[in-house]
Formats: C-alpha cells, sequence, structure tokens
C-alpha cells in the first residue's frame, strides 16, 4: 500500500473585478508584518518574511 502526500504553501485570493491589489498585509507567526503594496496579479510570488517579495520562477497562471 502506499500513500501521497503534499503540503502546499500556496494561498489563493479571489480578487472578483479587481484588477490591482493595491496592498497586501502578512501578519507571521513571529509577530513581524510586512506590508507589500502594488501587489502583482495572476501570477504566484514569493514572500520571504521580513523581505517582501524575492524571486521565483513560477509558471504564469492563466486568466
Amino acid at each position: 500500500m502506499s500513500y501521497m502526500s503534499a503540503h502546499d504553501l500556496r494561498i489563493h485570493f479571489d480578487l472578483g473585478t479587481r484588477k490591482t491589489i493595491e496592498s497586501l498585509e502578512i501578519t507571521w507567526l513571529s509577530g513581524t508584518v510586512d506590508k507589500l503594496t502594488n501587489v502583482p496579479i495572476n501570477q504566484v510570488i514569493t514572500v520571504k518574511e521580513g523581505v517582501g517579495i524575492v524571486s521565483g520562477n513560477f509558471p504564469r497562471i492563466p486568466s
């Protein structure tokens, strides 16, 4: 018998008809708060605690 497990750390936000994300606030378990502005939409981003958006090679999400 085999088991398959996954732990996906991605979070999906439904923006409705919005075309932009003016600001996004992340409160980490440590208590650190990251405030991001002008966050790109329709793509996967990586956010590092205390740093903000960091580079990642992710495919574009189809609209």
